[in-house]
């Protein structure tokens, strides 16, 4: 976006946004490697649903529930997560305790989910440490952009 001053963000309307089609699902692509091909050409993308090991995703969501759980803000039990209303005031919504904790690398080295990405892409993945782990608070004006600059 380049340099757009907070004012403008601030001003722009839900009608100013462009409208955000659903993703193209490409799971049933899985297994035939030129339609994932063209899938790639002309989405730019390849989007899957459930196709990673379910404990494996558990594991690792749990170690961000942890997080916000120390923080007060969801309480550590509620399989939803759901905010609790705490004081957002000292919450670090760059999760840079998160970024130290490093949880990616634990879930990328679980076999089911290494597998998976090794089949996918026809190769060893190597995997790129540019991790960016975000924490939204419930948003009270629905009319804000959904769009975070």
């Amino acid at each position: 976006m380049g340099n757009v001053s907070e004012d403008r963000v601030a001003s722009i309307s839900r009608s100013d946004l462009p409208v955000m089609r659903e993703l193209t699902v490409s799971n049933h692509l899985l297994g035939d490697r030129k339609a994932l091909d063209v899938a790639w050409e002309r989405d730019g993308y390849w989007f899957f649903r459930d196709v990673l090991d379910k404990n494996a995703v558990t594991r690792f969501r749990s170690v961000y529930i942890e997080l916000l759980a120390e923080h007060g803000v969801v309480t550590a039990d509620d399989p939803y997560a759901r905010y609790t209303g705490a004081s957002l005031e000292t919450f670090p919504f760059r999760m840079e305790p998160l970024v130290a904790r490093q949880p990616w690398k634990p879930f990328v080295a679980e076999k089911p989910v290494h597998d998976f990405f090794t089949y996918l892409l026809g190769d060893e993945p190597f995997w790129v440490p540019t991790v960016e782990y975000r924490a939204v608070p419930p948003a009270d004006d629905h009319n804000r952009s959904p769009f975070d600059f």
